[in-house]
């Protein structure tokens, strides 16, 4: 059985861009935009859980994206 020998990179949630956003998986147009709204009015993200206050976001996708981002 073949190994991956290097997981993706994560994305950085206080400095992605729309398109590097809609590849975690389960974000598309949408949720990147919510994503970057929600950073422009409040700023970085302190915590990877935040996002869950994000419209659109629930702790159950919080979770599935927690592996795939980074701050």
């Amino acid at each position: 059985m073949a190994r991956k020998s290097h997981s993706e990179p994560k994305i950085h949630l206080n400095n992605a861009t729309r398109d590097d956003l809609k590849h975690i998986s389960g974000v598309g147009d949408e949720l990147a935009d919510a994503i970057i709204r929600y950073r422009d009015e409040h700023g970085k993200f302190n915590s990877i859980d935040e996002i869950d206050q994000v419209p659109g976001f629930s702790q159950i996708r919080t979770d599935k994206v927690k592996n795939a981002v980074d701050l």
